[in-house]
């Protein structure tokens, strides 16, 4: 699994380079580009336009999940802090807040 809301799991997004190894077309992940059975690389007819979108559209769902998860931890450190008890008390009573 992905980092985030699972939006990027279906993405084909990895490179890999391999030398002298034979890998089944079955187990390729060739659906943006492919390879043909004799070995020639053919980019997708799929606009550029289209897989830019869906970049952006990553990127911002990135942010968004990033400032969700921020939000959180201020809110619990915002509340934390309000309660903490800290310093020496004085006349033996309760420490300061």
């Amino acid at each position: 699994m992905k980092f985030g809301n699972g939006a990027y799991n279906t993405m084909d997004n990895g490179v890999l380079r391999f030398e002298h190894v034979r890998i089944p077309r079955n187990q390729m992940l060739m659906r943006v580009s492919q390879v043909t059975r004799e070995g020639k690389y053919v980019q997708s007819n799929v606009p550029r336009q289209l897989l830019y979108g869906t970049m952006v559209y990553v990127r911002q769902t990135i942010v968004a999940d990033a400032s969700c998860a921020l939000s959180r931890a201020v809110c619990i450190a915002t509340r934390y802090s309000a309660v903490r008890r800290q310093f020496g008390s004085k006349n033996g009573g309760p420490e300061t807040q």
